[in-house]
């Protein structure tokens, strides 16, 4: 399994053949990580072992940096090799183990002051061509991280053409919807926009006009004529309310719904919450929308919405609240292992809190095509954090040589 993998190693860039047992289909991988992820299982139980393995340490390498996933294979052979010369010519086992470990702390410690800074957007491209063997791809990679910084997150968005631009987003950005054409305020982006608005989060359904009529009165009251409106649910007899009140100018409404997975929703909310000053109204405490006063009410600089998205800039007044917030979530992710599950959302939420998240955009024509992109994309959206924060070494083994 190491030997198929170290083809992948160095300059040459060499690729795999991965067949499909469903439909006998082809795919050319390059990647090793991806390679090891399609072997699933060995036929003696022994070797199957072994195998997982060094799966589970060059998939691990892969959600770590996103490259050097070869060479940590090829590492590992060679070791295991090694170890089993000493073991027959009689070491123990135990001393052998003692002394792999303090020479891995000294490798370490020397690749750690061999490390180069990478200090601008040309050196970020220059890591990520390494990393993707894609040019375009990778003066935008560079482009993106020197911008966002090593904290910055990025999603894909996949397209059926050949296709490569990227989108960054002011402030934090939320999986939602807005809940009526007829909220609409920019004709030109089919958007809901409000500035300096007032923020009320109800993480329940709005239905009726008990629900939303003293929040209207509220803002009345409060000389304010907008309001945005961010629950789990909002329809029936609340939703028309809303809207009749934006269609007569009465009030400029932002209505919109969280769209993610309950557990998800709740984390949401809570960043709202830190972003906007706005207290979270909730059923299950036994709070409900009829009873919202003006210490409930938040603020945003700015609220855009469409069908699928929200952007909320926060209010300066919370800087320091959100300072806070993310360096909770930092101290959290310091503690986990890169394979675990929260990893990813920990750094979604410290990224929108800061204001550092982007759109990468990606096509190609076929379907093997816009995986093999993505598969690079992905590997220096890994990379470019890392060398950031580390700086970086010759790659294809050769700071191991030296």
């Amino acid at each position: 399994m190491a030997r198929v993998l170290a083809v992948t190693l160095g300059p040459t860039q060499g690729i795999v053949l991965s067949r499909s047992d469903k439909d006998g289909s082809l795919e050319l991988l390059n990647d090793a990580a991806t390679i090891a992820r399609r072997i699933l299982q060995f036929p003696d139980r022994a070797e199957d072992v072994g195998a997982m393995l060094l799966r589970n340490l060059v998939w691990r390498m892969h959600l770590k940096a996103g490259d050097g996933c070869a060479t940590a294979a090829v590492l590992a052979q060679s070791i295991l090799d090694q170890a089993h010369r000493y073991k027959a010519a009689g070491a123990n086992a135990m001393l052998l183990q003692r002394g792999l470990k303090k020479a891995a702390a000294a490798a370490l410690d020397a690749l750690q002051q061999a490390a180069v800074p990478v200090e601008d957007e040309e050196d970020l491209t220059r890591v990520a061509e390494t990393v993707t063997a894609e040019p375009e791809l990778s003066l935008i990679l560079g482009e993106m991280f020197d911008i966002l910084g090593p904290d910055g997150y990025v999603t894909i968005e996949d397209y059926v053409a050949p296709y490569l631009e990227r989108e960054y987003h002011e402030g934090g950005r939320f999986k939602g919807r807005i809940v009526s054409p007829y909220l609409i305020s920019d004709p030109a982006t089919r958007r809901a926009v409000a500035n300096s608005s007032p923020v009320v989060l109800y993480a329940g359904p709005v239905t009726t006009l008990e629900d939303v009529q003293p929040l209207l009165e509220l803002v009345v009251g409060e000389e304010v004529k907008r309001v945005t409106l961010i629950a789990h649910e909002i329809k029936g007899t609340a939703l028309n309310t809303l809207v009749a009140n934006h269609h007569k100018k009465n009030i400029q409404v932002v209505a919109v719904e969280l769209r993610r997975p309950v557990l998800k929703r709740r984390t949401d909310f809570e960043d709202l919450a830190m972003l906007t000053g706005a207290t979270v109204i909730t059923p299950e405490l036994g709070r409900n929308l009829s009873h919202i006063t003006a210490a409930d009410l938040g603020t945003a600089s700015r609220v855009e919405a469409d069908t699928d998205t929200v952007m909320v800039t926060g209010n300066p007044n919370q800087a320091s609240a959100i300072r806070e917030q993310i360096e909770t979530l930092q101290a959290a992710m310091a503690g986990l292992p890169e394979e675990d599950d929260n990893l990813e959302e920990l750094r979604f939420r410290a990224a929108r809190l800061s204001g550092q998240v982007a759109t990468l955009k990606l096509g190609a024509f076929t379907k093997a095509g816009r995986e093999t992109i993505r598969q690079k994309a992905n590997k220096g959206l890994r990379a470019l954090p890392l060398a950031l924060r580390e700086g970086v070494v010759p790659g294809g083994g050769v700071a191991f040589l030296n």
